[in-house]
């Protein structure tokens, strides 16, 4: 499906890493030029997202394909293309880029241009995992993307942030290399089953050819950890909170923003129409580990002292949900999972970019200190309890439209696992509403905030950097902070008020990737001689 001549996808991916090379050829000890230049780079890639959002079709399949051949010896391609799913993550991605950005002005004095340097190779290696579908290309972007983070966090985090970034980038790497030996075994198996004989990583060559029972069931669990790490599930989420922890408030934006959702994604682009029979085999059991997730991260949330770690925490319960949708193998299910990783990206990232805020103005973020904001606050403090809401599903706004789509589509497989995960609803009132109740509605403490100009300008480090600027004159949200939540804001107002525009973006590609597992199912079951089972993929009908 091609509607223009220009590769907008590879500009899309590739004017963050320009941008991240201008600011290492200019004076990058400059912080106002590295700043500006890559707030340039990231606005125009966020044109770009938006000029695509104009221009695209809605329906299945793939637009603005570009396909090129890479590495002509081992059978990769370069093989790029966008779909509602892809779309809206792409797009998340580019704007939190452009607001953690801009919130990180004159942060980090003279090491600004390093920090922008990494945040834009982040974005670019980040984008590139939602557009790739080649799966060579798809595993090199998944793990260019650590190289940036890992430096976020060890060079601009907290005081424990070595052993953070060092346990979050190890972690990874241990699921991704069984998903690069999954990906091989994939390749030689198109090698073995092709005419032509030749290798091919491409996802729409290898979903052409089944698999035997032993090869399916180690690429799927290959992959499956790979992704469950990333989201990640529950018992493999033991990193995360840690790493929200200790990196700097653009990190925990985007890492809560879109790097988790590279696993659900990945769950939904790779995992599930690759090897259907797996996983309807071992569903039941991740519905399970999804249900646990979320009971577990919100009883883990409600007795965080930290209001970051506490956000952390609440993540872990709310990717649970996306992963019970997504497992449920049922179309709503499966829609009410990609709407909400949309969902999560918008109210979470909000919400730890105002913990930042927090942090800015009162050099604490434990619970137990801070009292009465509301009172000297009163704007800011307004927002956060938005977005709380959002964040607890509330009605009209935009977290309600995704949970009530994965519950819907849990029910009709699992009625109890869904009565059972509906309590994480609950517990997501009890610790927000709790937190609240303790960081803005307590009585006073101490006259208001600090004065900033005596104390460090890092909002997540204890290490030593230069002396802010700024007083502790302005106690509310000021301009540019009003700017940077606005976008947020009205997403989660928008979605939760209209979410037909959404759900129809992302409606088409969820029935697509159903009728391509089907497929999948009866080409595999054809490998193995066996009489095809009844398919789990049987009401995709109710969508139409």
């Amino acid at each position: 499906m091609e509607l223009t001549t220009f590769p907008l996808l590879s500009a899309v991916i590739f004017l963050p890493f320009l941008g991240a090379l201008a600011v290492l050829l200019s004076d990058h000890r400059n912080a106002a030029a590295s700043q500006v230049i890559g707030i340039l780079f990231s606005l125009a890639s966020l044109g770009l997202c938006f000029a695509i959002v104009w221009l695209f079709p809605l329906g299945p399949g793939m637009a603005f394909m570009e396909s090129h051949s890479w590495i002509p010896s081992i059978g990769a391609r370069y093989i790029l293309g966008v779909d509602g799913i892809s779309l809206v993550l792409v797009t998340l991605t580019a704007l939190l880029t452009v607001i953690s950005l801009l919130a990180s002005w004159d942060e980090f004095g003279s090491r600004s241009g390093l920090f922008v340097m990494l945040m834009l190779s982040l974005e670019g290696s980040v984008i590139g995992v939602f557009l790739a579908l080649d799966l060579l290309l798809f595993y090199v972007f998944w793990e260019a993307m650590l190289i940036p983070m890992y430096f976020l966090i060890g060079l601009y985090g907290g005081p424990k942030r070595v052993y953070a970034t060092t346990k979050f980038v190890l972690v990874t790497l241990f699921g991704s290399l069984l998903m690069l030996l999954a990906i091989i075994t994939l390749g030689i198996n198109f090698q073995v089953q092709s005419a032509s004989g030749d290798l091919s990583f491409a996802l729409s060559d290898i979903q052409n050819y089944g698999l035997s029972p032993g090869a399916s069931w180690f690429c799927c669990i290959a992959f499956l950890l790979a992704f469950a790490i990333k989201v990640p599930m529950w018992p493999f989420h033991t990193w995360l909170p840690d790493a929200h922890t200790e990196a700097p408030t653009a990190g925990s934006v985007i890492l809560a923003g879109v790097l988790l959702k590279m696993g659900t994604y990945g769950m939904l682009r790779f995992l599930i129409p690759l090897f259907p029979n797996v996983i309807a085999d071992i569903g039941g059991g991740l519905l399970i580990l999804s249900t646990i997730a979320i009971i577990y991260g919100a009883l883990t949330a409600m007795v965080q002292a930290d209001i970051k770690r506490l956000i952390a925490c609440s993540s872990v319960s709310h990717m649970g949900f996306i992963t019970l949708g997504l497992f449920s193998l049922n179309p709503e299910g499966v829609l009410g999972g990609a709407v909400q990783m949309l969902n999560h990206g918008i109210s979470t990232g909000a919400l730890f970019l105002m913990a930042g805020m927090i942090h800015h103005r009162t050099h604490t973020r434990l619970i137990k200190d801070l009292s009465g904001m509301a009172y000297s606050m009163p704007l800011l403090s307004t927002v956060f309890v938005f977005f709380s809401l959002s964040s607890i599903g509330l009605p009209g706004l935009n977290g309600f439209v995704g949970e009530f789509l994965i519950l819907l589509g849990a029910f009709t497989v699992s009625p109890i696992m869904t009565a059972i995960a509906a309590l994480g609803i609950v517990f997501g009132a009890v610790y927000l509403l709790w937190m609240i109740q303790r960081v803005f509605f307590g009585p006073p403490k101490g006259g208001g905030p600090v004065d900033n100009s005596h104390h460090d300008n890092h909002l997540d480090s204890g290490g030593t950097h230069e002396a802010s600027n700024s007083t502790g004159e302005s106690k509310d949200l000021s301009i540019l902070e009003i700017i940077l939540l606005l976008p947020l804001a009205i997403g989660v107002l928008y979605i939760g008020l209209k979410p037909a525009p959404v759900i129809n973006l992302v409606r088409p590609p969820i029935i697509e990737i159903v009728e391509k597992s089907k497929e999948k199912m009866k080409l595999d079951n054809e490998k193995r001689n066996l009489e095809i089972p009844p398919i789990p993929f049987d009401q995709e009908e109710r969508f139409r």
